[in-house]
């Protein structure tokens, strides 16, 4: 985050604190809070102004094919289920 020249476009001072939960060493949700800098400091970004950063972040999200979405507390939420089979096997190894 930055706002010494702050891209209107990038939104510099925008950004998001993520939470991860794990159970088991095994990531199964993220949670993304709005925060942004106002006034030389950060903090959580609330009501329009934190809405706006997350649905920018659920759509940068959906682009990539991940589904979130908006909870009633204010953040985005990533459920992550069990891990895929194929996700498991060493990058760069195929079975023959």
């Amino acid at each position: 985050m930055d706002d010494y020249a702050v891209d209107e476009v990038e939104r510099n001072d925008e950004s998001l604190v993520f939470v991860v939960e794990a159970v088991d060493s095994r990531i199964r949700s993220v949670k993304l809070h709005p925060a942004r800098i106002e006034l030389c400091q950060v903090n959580l970004a609330r009501g329009l102004f934190g809405r706006a950063i997350g649905e920018r972040m659920r759509n940068l999200c959906a682009d990539l094919k991940t589904s979130s979405k908006w909870s009633a507390e204010g953040f985005l939420q990533m459920e992550l289920g069990p891990p895929n089979k194929k996700r498991g096997k060493a990058r760069g190894h195929s079975q023959r």
